[in-house]
């Protein structure tokens, strides 16, 4: 799911929470330097817990295309 930082921050939370948990699946979070899902994933973790409680992908897309596939175009 693509989901926006700001409505994160805001009251959506809640029902983004809640469609998140009810997947029932492993919930990483991403973005293009890793600064924002950092402040994603404590928000989140406010509201999901236990073993699918939300993990960040340290250093964004950025790290991903340097360590993970270099031919994963960085914007």
């Amino acid at each position: 799911m693509n989901i926006s930082i700001d409505d994160i921050k805001s009251k959506k939370i809640e029902q983004i929470a809640e469609k998140l948990e009810s997947k029932n699946l492993p919930i990483f979070v991403i973005c293009r330097r890793g600064n924002d899902s950092q402040k994603a994933v404590k928000r989140l973790r406010e509201f999901i817990k236990g073993e699918n409680a939300p993990r960040d992908v340290i250093g964004g897309l950025h790290a991903w295309t340097k360590k993970i596939d270099a031919t994963f175009p960085i914007y």
